[in-house]
């Protein structure tokens, strides 16, 4: 069966944001750290990430992916508050990212065996899935490119930052890749 955790992080708009981005950007769903995820939103405008009753294993990639988006948050001054209770009483991993504008609704947010805060019953189910592929779009940034720059290695270098600043989504992205020599042999016949 296996050691289980129950795993909470609370975070701003923003905050979800960037985890969403970081999320997407992985290329194996398996690996995914929200792949099991439950997301909640509170009126007040907070996310909250829950993981019930999970292997919380640092062997697994997803749970390292997660981790590893906390220093995300800490390196844009993002406010969160994360908490990992085990099932031993004193195993509990606590994380937080003060700061001076930290909302209520995430300050509040402590370490306590039941895990709940504040607003915990008032929370709405957030359904999230990355936005379906727009082929047109993409062909379109692609010309663009290929108009613009002359240099494979410009244009993937042009590509990439379009994708790190959300103007290319990671799935385009990705089709761009995937689909590079179709595009730049129909670009050519124009």
């Amino acid at each position: 069966m296996g050691y289980r955790s129950d795993v909470h992080l609370k975070t701003t708009s923003e905050g979800w944001v960037i985890i969403q981005k970081y999320n997407n950007s992985i290329a194996i769903p398996d690996d995914r750290p929200l792949r099991y995820a439950e997301v909640n939103k509170s009126p007040t405008g907070c996310y909250k990430i829950s993981f019930t009753d999970v292997k919380w294993y640092e062997s697994f990639k997803d749970v390292n992916n997660f981790m590893d988006m906390l220093p995300l948050l800490d390196e844009q001054d993002i406010p969160y508050s994360y908490i990992r209770l085990g099932e031993e009483t004193n195993d509990i991993d606590y994380r937080t990212n003060w700061t001076k504008d930290m909302p209520d609704a995430i300050a509040n947010f402590e370490p306590v065996v039941d895990i709940n805060d504040d607003e915990a019953f008032e929370y709405e189910e957030v359904s999230w899935e990355e936005p379906p592929l727009d082929e047109t779009h993409i062909k379109e940034v692609m010309f663009d490119l290929f108009d613009k720059y002359e240099e494979h290695d410009e244009i993937k270098e042009a590509l990439r930052s379009l994708n790190s600043c959300g103007d290319v989504s990671d799935t385009e992205y990705d089709t761009a890749l995937a689909n590079w020599d179709a595009y730049l042999l129909e670009w050519e016949s124009k």
